[in-house]
């Protein structure tokens, strides 16, 4: 598309915003290219890009569809377009999209891995694993690629492979935000929800403007509380439903034993364990409310 002086200049800064993860001042700059050029493919497909980045699906889903309909890379337009749906929960048709993208351009890395990152996410482990160890072979060192494979080692588990992954991963991102991001989610996985936050933290520091850094940050200041002690200690014993399945088999052994009097004390004491994880969080709001308040 060729421009005059004056809309270079705006498609110039729209770029830059664009380029910077600045989506909303971006928008303002593609809305105002559009009212000149609106079947401008390349911008088209960046507002739909920035709005996805602000989690604005629907209209991402229609100023995609408009980009790919008026030219667009039909592999970067079916990719966006899997990522959307797969971020929405719609895995059925994130996944004709992904395969659409590959028809298109069968060696597209990142492509490649983000499937397999969402046949991670429907239980197609294999599968999974599968796509991402030929993105990985196809190119070792793509940021998408490292980072759905440091996902996918997070996701079942493996310490060592967790590690490995991620050392790969900072060793080839050039953003620190994105770094301080993945050691955070790695601490977190591994409840050291201290060491987490602090990342976090760094990370919204270099990225004031980021919303969702900042809501992250905000849900590991209530769980590494000391108010939510209880509840990381229940989450460290496999959950809510893994304590009760121990109590009843506890009151069971009791009984059997003849400690009827213990089982009742007990019973009283998970019932106000029980009572003071489902009020806490209720308090708790209310605590940070009053302290934004004041």
């Amino acid at each position: 598309m060729s421009y005059d002086i004056e809309t270079r200049k705006i498609f110039n800064e729209a770029q830059h915003y664009y380029a910077m993860g600045r989506y909303e001042k971006a928008l303002a700059k593609f809305d105002q290219l559009l009212s000149i050029h609106p079947n401008d493919n390349d911008v088209l497909y960046m507002r739909a890009n920035s709005l996805f980045g602000l989690n604005r699906y629907d209209e991402a889903v229609d100023c995609c569809s408009q980009a790919l309909a008026n030219g667009f890379f039909a592999a970067d337009c079916h990719y966006l377009l899997g990522k959307i749906f797969m971020e929405t929960n719609r895995y059925v048709e994130a996944e004709e999209h992904f395969l659409e993208a590959l028809r298109d351009n069968p060696e597209r890395a990142d492509i490649m891995a983000t499937y397999g990152y969402l046949m991670l996410k429907t239980g197609h482990d294999k599968k999974a694993r599968r796509l991402i160890e030929n993105a990985l072979s196809i190119d070792p060192s793509d940021e998408v690629v490292l980072q759905y494979h440091f996902y996918y080692h997070l996701a079942k588990n493996q310490r060592d492979d967790q590690v490995e992954a991620l050392r790969r991963y900072l060793q080839t991102s050039d953003s620190e935000v994105r770094k301080l991001i993945q050691m955070g989610v790695m601490e977190y996985s591994s409840g050291n929800y201290k060491a987490a936050r602090e990342n976090f933290r760094q990370a919204y520091l270099l990225d004031p403007t980021d919303e969702h850094i900042l809501s992250i940050l905000k849900d590991l200041e209530r769980s590494s509380s000391i108010f939510y002690f209880p509840q990381r200690m229940i989450e460290r014993i496999g959950g809510p439903a893994v304590l009760w399945i121990g109590m009843v088999v506890f009151f069971l052994i009791l009984q059997g034993l003849g400690f009827s009097k213990a089982i009742g004390i007990i019973s009283v004491i998970y019932i106000v364990l029980c009572a003071y994880t489902w009020i806490m969080p209720l308090i708790y709001k209310a605590i940070q409310k009053l302290r934004e308040n004041s």
